[in-house]
């Protein structure tokens, strides 16, 4: 029996280091000048960035498959990757969810990638102090970004508003949705508010 463990070891261990390679050669092919670091270079980053945010190595992989996937450069996705990680961490998220999540309030926000770190942070206090999960908040703010660019208004402003409607029992989506009411019924007053 300890022959049998050990040999599933090797082989789990054999598996994982292929899943890893196959997730960085995938970051290299849709790169057209390499990623800039050798394979073994990434492996060992992948792995301390991994090891630091409590994660697998292939799960972080992953995670930066899924950034260069966004559009991100290997570089970039390895940078990225840490805000990702934490955001998935403390929200609870998948690490998928977490990278749609922060790239698309990024792109949503015209923000740079580099800030995605920020993102991260403020969509997970915005959750904590309104007592609804960060995707809740991810749900609203997808809602909210059309509203947010067509007024100017910051990643910051359009998460308190998702926290005042949140401690009003008004989350997700609907949250959004009612946010982009809002926007439109002061900025174009119909009916009853035009004669207010």
């Amino acid at each position: 029996t300890t022959a049998f463990f050990a040999a599933s070891a090797v082989r789990d261990a054999i598996k994982s280091y292929k899943d890893l390679e196959y997730q960085i050669k995938f970051v290299q092919a849709l790169e057209e000048g390499g990623m800039g670091i050798s394979e073994a270079s990434a492996r060992q980053r992948l792995g301390s960035i991994a090891s630091d945010a409590g994660f697998d190595p292939v799960e972080a992989a992953k995670g930066m498959r899924l950034l260069a996937q966004s559009g991100l450069t290997a570089q970039e996705a390895m940078s990225a990757l840490p805000a990702v990680l934490k955001t998935a961490t403390v929200g609870e998220l998948s690490i998928a969810t977490a990278t749609e999540t922060l790239t698309g309030s990024v792109h949503a926000f015209g923000l740079q990638m580099d800030e995605i770190g920020h993102v991260g942070d403020v969509m997970a206090k915005a959750g904590a102090i309104s007592n609804t999960s960060v995707e809740a908040m991810s749900q609203s703010m997808k809602q909210a970004s059309t509203v947010a660019s067509q007024y100017h208004l910051s990643l910051e402003d359009v998460s308190t508003a998702m926290v005042v409607l949140a401690k009003r029992n008004i989350t997700g989506s609907a949250a959004g949705t009612s946010l982009t009411n809002m926007m439109r019924d002061l900025t174009n007053p119909h009916g009853r508010a035009k004669k207010a």
